[in-house]
C-alpha cells in the first residue's frame, strides 16, 4: 500500500510518534501490527472502545487538505491523529473513548470551524480486538468511491480480494460473461441496478430514473442466457456476484479475449 504513505503531519509530535504512525500504513502486515501495538502501549491510541479511521475528502488542494487534517488533529487533543495520506486523502485515526459524540459529527464540526463546511469524511470502525487498521482504511476508501453506498464497503473489499479468473466467472455465469463481453453499457447498468435493488421493479426504476414500462422492455430484450439466470434464484445471485467481480477486476477487452474453448 505504498500509495498511502505520502505525508504525515508532525506538528507538535515527537519523532518516535511520527515514525510509529507512519508504519500504521506500511505495506507489510507485520509492521502495521507492531506499530498499532506500540501506539496503544504508549497510549497515543486507546483501543479499549475501538478506533475509527476517517478519510478526508474536501474541495481544495492537497496542501489545503493536509492543513485541515493538521488543524483537526490539534482540536482533537490526543483523540484524533493525522497518520498519513491515501491517494491525497488525509487519513485520520480517532480513539472512540477520547471523543464525546458521534465521530463523523465531531469531525464535520471541526472542519466547519476551520472554513471547510463542505468537507466529507468516509469512516470505518476498527474493533478493540483488531490488530491492523488497513482493512478499515480500505473500507473507508471504498466508501469515498461509492458515496451512495449501493454496494456495502465490506462486500466491495471482499470482491477486491477474491482472485477469481475470468474463465471461471464465464463458466459460473454465462449471462454475466455475455453482458460484459458485449460491452452494452445500457444493458449492464440495467441488469446491475435491477439486481442491486433486489429484483424490485419500483426500486430499480427509481435508481435508473426509468418508467416501469421501459424497464420491462429492457429486461425482456436481454440476451437469453441473462434472462434465464434472472429467472432462477440461485443463478440470479451468481449473476449478481459475477457482474460485481467483472466490474471490479477486469475490463471488457480482457473478457473478450477469453474464448469458449
Amino acid at each position: 500500500m505504498r500509495e498511502g504513505i505520502e505525508h504525515i503531519s508532525g506538528d507538535a509530535t515527537s519523532g518516535a510518534r511520527v515514525h510509529v504512525f507512519r508504519r500504521l500504513l506500511d505495506d507489510e502486515r507485520a509492521v502495521r501490527v507492531r506499530a498499532l501495538a506500540q501506539a496503544a502501549d504508549r497510549r497515543w491510541l486507546d483501543r479499549s472502545e475501538g478506533l475509527v479511521v476517517a478519510l478526508l475528502d474536501t474541495v481544495g488542494s492537497d496542501d489545503e487538505r493536509r492543513r485541515l487534517a493538521t488543524a483537526i488533529q490539534s482540536d482533537g487533543r490526543g483523540a484524533t491523529w493525522h497518520i498519513g495520506d491515501l491517494a491525497d486523502h488525509p487519513v485520520l485515526v480517532v480513539s472512540r473513548s477520547r471523543l464525546d459524540g458521534d465521530v463523523e459529527d465531531v469531525l464535520a464540526s471541526a472542519a466547519h470551524r476551520h472554513g471547510h463546511p463542505a468537507a466529507r469524511f468516509a469512516t470505518a470502525a476498527v474493533a478493540p480486538d483488531e490488530d491492523d487498521i488497513r482493512p478499515a482504511v480500505r473500507e473507508a476508501r471504498l466508501l469515498l468511491e461509492d458515496p451512495e453506498h449501493v454496494t456495502p464497503a465490506g462486500i466491495r473489499a471482499l470482491l477486491d480480494e477474491l482472485p477469481v479468473p475470468i474463465d471461471l466467472i464465464r463458466r459460473a455465469s454465462p449471462g454475466a460473461f455475455a453482458l460484459w463481453r458485449a460491452g452494452d453499457r445500457q444493458q449492464l447498468d440495467t441488469v446491475e441496478a435491477y439486481l442491486d435493488a433486489g429484483a424490485r421493479v419500483s426500486e430499480a426504476c427509481r435508481r435508473l430514473h426509468l418508467h416501469r414500462t421501459t424497464l420491462y422492455y429492457r429486461l425482456d430484450n436481454l440476451p437469453e442466457p441473462v434472462r434465464a439466470e434472472l429467472a432462477d434464484g440461485v443463478r440470479r445471485s451468481v449473476l449478481h456476484v459475477a457482474l460485481k467481480l467483472l466490474r471490479r477486476r477486469s475490463g471488457p477487452a480482457e473478457a473478450a479475449r477469453v474464448t469458449d474453448g
